[in-house]
C-alpha cells in the first residue's frame, strides 16, 4: 500500500498525542509523596487552612491473600476555589495564575511560578484526574472537569473538558471533613505509576517528606495536613489497623535544622533540640530573564548545631556511659534521616541535598549539624530550579567543587572568580553561596568533632592498644641503652607532676577536659606515649610535644589525613551498629589509600630533596622503620614479667 501523506494540520500539534503523555509521565516526580506535595503547594496558595489526603481503600487478592489496597487518593481543601475558567486551565500544562499574570491567595504563600504542578504530579501517578472546585456556598456548588489518559477519544483531542456543575461523590464527602464555603476536591484513580498501595505506606513514605517540605506553613498555623483512609464500598467507614485504631494521621513540621518548636522530632531531651549558629544574608544583583533589569536578591544562610544534652541523649550519664547515646534513639535516628543542606525556595523546601554531607552522612557527627539555603523566586534562573520544584539544579552541581575545579592554565583561585564573575555570573553566585556554606560547616564540623562526647569521656580507650605496645617499646628500648629526651625527667611526685603538667596544658591552651585525660594518660596510667588531637593551623600531620617524661602525639585534626584515616574510624565506635559491611569496607579502604598518599607524599620529598637531604631523609627513614618495625611488634605482644606502664618512669 502507498504511504499515508496525510498533511492534515490537526496532526502536527506541538504535543503528540499517546506518545508525549506517557513521555510526561516518567519525568519529574521522585514518588507520590512528591506529588501529594504539589498539590498540597497549590492548596497553600490558595489561603487553604486545611489540606486533607484523603484515600478510598478496596479488599483485594494478592498472592492468595486477601488484602486492603489503596483505591483512589483525593486532596480536599479549604481554599479559594476557582471558578470556571481556572478550574479548566488549572489542567493545562503551563497555563497557571503566574504565566498570565494574575495573582493567587497570600503573598507570602505564592510558590508556584511554571504552571505544569496539578497535571504533570497528577499523571505521574494515575491516568485519570477529577477536579470539583468552588468559590462559595458550599460544595453543592461545585463545578468539575477531568481528563483520562485511558479515553482514546480524549488523547485525539488532547482537550480539557469545559466545567460543568455535578455532585461530589458520598465517598469523598463522608471521607473529608474540610467542606469550606469555597474550595477544591482533587481526585486520582487509575492508580498505575502510584507504587505505595496501603494508606499506611502512604503516610510512613509521605509524612516525613510533606512535613519537611511545608514545615514553615505547619509550624507557624498557616495550614494543617491530615490524613485519612475510608473504605471504598459503602458505607465508607473509616479504615482501621490490626489493632482497631482508625486509619488517620495528622502531618507535623519535620525541621531539619531543629530550631522550631511546633514540629515533629521524635522526642529529643530538649525542644528545640539544636541551637542557631549562623544566620547571614547573600546579596546579589541579578537580571531579570525577562527584561535585563537588575533586581537585588536576597539568598540566607541559616545553620544549627545539637544542643550537648541532644548528643548525650536521654539517660545519659557521664560517670556510666564512655560516649554519647544520642546517636541511637529515636531523635538521633530521626535527624540521621535529615542529614543535608535543605534548599528552600518561598519558605517551601525544594529538596534535602546530601551532596554537602562528608562521606555521604556516614560519618556520626554529619547529624547533628542543620543548614538551610532559602531564596525567592527571583534566584529561579540563577540557580536553575526545575519545573517540578524538586531541585536547584546549578546548587546541586557545585556542591562537590571548588573555585579550582573552574581554573584555566595557571590561574589563581582570586582570577577564577574575577573571570567567572565577567563570564558565568549564575556559576559565580551558585559558587560563591558554595564556598561560604562550607567554610561555616567546616567550623561546625571541627566544633562537633572536638566536643563529642566520646572525646572528652572516651579517649583512653581510643588509642589504649597503641599506647600500651608504645610505652612497651620505649621502655624496652631504655633498658637497652637508647635514651631520649623524655627518659631525662622522671616522675617521682605525682602531685607535683600534675601540677606542673596542668600549668604547661593551659599555657599551651587546652581545655579543662583535654587536660584531665593527658593527666589521666600521662600521670596516672603512666604511658610514655599519649595520641591527642588538636586543630593547628599548620600543614604538619602531627606534633611531638614532651610533657613530664612522656610523649604527647598530637594529630592535626585540620590536616585531610586526619579525617581518612584516624576520625572516620574512630567514629565507628559511635555508630557501628548502624553500618553496613559494605559502609565499614568502604571505610577502612579509603583509610587504607590514605595512608599509601602519605607514603607517596613522602617520597615525593626525598625525590625533591637535595643530595645533602636525601642522605639525611633516607638514613631517617631506615631508622624509623627499624623503630615502627619494633612497635609494632607490641601490639601482639603480651605483658608478662614487664613493669606496668608506669613503673619504668618513676
Amino acid at each position: 500500500m502507498p504511504e499515508n501523506n496525510n498533511n492534515n494540520e490537526d496532526d502536527f500539534g506541538f504535543v503528540a498525542g499517546a506518545q508525549a503523555i506517557d513521555s510526561l509521565r516518567k519525568s519529574g516526580y521522585k514518588n507520590l509523596a512528591y506529588a501529594l506535595g504539589e498539590l498540597v503547594d497549590n492548596s497553600i496558595q490558595e489561603d487553604a487552612t486545611r489540606v486533607e489526603i484523603l484515600t478510598t481503600e478496596l479488599q483485594q487478592m494478592v498472592s492468595r491473600r486477601v488484602m486492603w489496597r489503596v483505591h483512589e487518593i483525593g486532596i480536599l481543601d479549604n481554599g479559594n476555589g476557582m471558578d470556571a475558567l481556572r478550574l479548566r486551565r488549572s489542567l493545562r500544562l503551563g497555563d497557571g495564575d503566574a504565566q498570565r499574570n494574575q495573582d493567587r491567595g497570600g503573598a507570602n504563600k505564592q510558590m508556584g511560578k511554571f504552571g505544569v504542578g496539578l497535571p504533570q504530579a497528577s499523571i505521574s501517578q494515575c491516568k485519570r484526574v477529577e477536579i470539583w472546585s468552588w468559590t462559595s456556598g458550599g460544595p453543592s456548588n461545585a463545578l468539575w472537569t477531568y481528563i483520562d489518559l485511558d479515553d482514546k477519544e480524549w488523547l485525539k483531542k488532547l482537550t480539557v473538558p469545559e466545567p460543568v456543575a455535578k455532585k461530589i461523590p458520598s465517598k469523598w464527602t463522608k471521607a473529608g471533613t474540610t467542606w469550606g464555603d469555597s474550595g477544591t476536591l482533587i481526585v486520582w484513580s487509575n492508580l498505575d505509576r502510584c507504587t505505595w498501595r496501603t494508606t499506611s505506606s502512604i503516610y510512613k513514605n509521605s509524612q516525613f517528606l510533606i512535613g519537611r517540605m511545608y514545615r514553615y506553613h505547619i509550624a507557624e498555623g498557616d495550614v494543617e495536613v491530615t490524613m485519612k483512609s475510608v473504605e471504598e464500598n459503602t458505607p465508607h467507614h473509616v479504615r482501621t489497623d490490626k489493632d482497631g485504631a482508625d486509619l488517620k494521621w495528622t502531618i507535623y513540621g519535620n525541621d531539619p535544622l531543629y530550631l522550631l518548636e511546633n514540629t515533629f522530632a521524635e522526642n529529643p531531651p530538649e525542644n528545640p533540640a539544636f541551637d542557631l549558629v549562623h544566620d547571614e544574608e547573600l546579596k546579589f544583583s541579578v537580571p531579570d530573564p525577562k527584561s535585563g533589569t537588575l533586581n537585588e536578591e536576597v539568598v540566607n544562610l541559616k545553620f544549627s548545631m545539637a544542643k550537648a544534652t541532644t548528643r548525650q541523649g536521654h539517660g545519659y550519664d557521664k560517670n556510666v556511659h564512655s560516649q554519647g547515646l544520642g546517636g541511637t534513639q529515636p531523635h538521633g535516628q530521626h535527624a540521621k534521616k535529615n542529614i543535608g543542606v535543605s534548599i528552600v525556595r518561598e519558605r517551601r523546601e525544594l529538596e534535602l541535598d546530601r551532596n554537602w554531607s562528608v562521606g555521604a552522612g556516614n560519618q556520626a557527627w554529619e547529624r547533628w549539624w542543620g543548614a538551610e539555603i532559602s531564596f525567592g523566586r527571583g534566584m529561579d534562573e540563577t540557580f536553575d530550579v526545575t519545573n517540578n520544584k524538586q531541585h536547584a539544579q546549578a546548587l546541586n552541581d557545585v556542591a562537590k567543587k571548588d573555585w579550582m575545579y573552574f581554573a584555566e592554565g595557571d590561574e589563581k583561585e582570586d582570577e577564577v572568580k574575577d573571570r567567572l564573575m565577567e563570564e558565568d555570573f549564575s556559576l559565580f553566585v551558585c559558587m560563591t553561596v558554595r564556598s561560604r556554606v562550607y567554610e561555616i560547616l567546616s567550623s561546625i564540623r571541627g566544633t562537633l568533632t572536638s566536643s563529642s562526647v566520646q572525646k572528652k569521656a572516651d579517649r583512653k580507650k581510643r588509642h589504649k592498644g597503641a599506647e600500651d605496645a608504645a610505652t612497651r617499646a620505649i621502655n624496652t628500648r631504655a633498658k637497652a641503652g637508647h635514651v631520649g629526651e623524655s627518659d631525662k625527667e622522671k616522675v617521682e611526685d605525682k602531685g607535683e607532676a600534675s601540677k606542673k603538667l596542668t600549668k604547661s596544658l593551659e599555657e599551651a591552651g587546652l581545655d579543662k577536659d583535654h587536660i584531665e585525660f593527658l593527666q589521666g594518660q600521662i600521670i596516672d596510667a603512666g604511658y610514655r606515649t599519649v595520641f591527642s588531637e588538636r586543630k593547628v593551623d599548620t600543614s604538619a600531620f602531627f606534633s611531638v610535644e614532651k610533657e613530664i617524661g612522656s610523649l604527647i602525639v598530637y594529630l592535626n585534626a585540620n590536616h585531610k589525613a586526619y579525617n581518612l584515616l584516624f576520625q572516620a574510624l574512630d567514629d565507628i565506635e559511635l555508630d557501628d551498629d548502624e553500618l553496613t559491611t559494605d559502609q565499614l569496607k568502604e571505610r577502612a579502604l579509603v583509610s587504607h589509600q590514605a595512608l599509601k598518599l602519605i607514603l607517596a607524599a613522602w617520597a615525593r620529598c626525598e625525590d625533591e630533596a637535595t643530595d645533602a637531604e636525601q642522605i639525611e631523609m633516607q638514613e631517617m627513614r631506615r631508622k624509623w622503620g627499624r623503630l615502627s618495625n619494633q612497635f609494632i611488634g607490641e601490639l601482639n605482644r603480651a605483658d608478662t614479667k614487664d613493669a606496668s606502664p608506669g613503673q619504668a618512669n618513676t
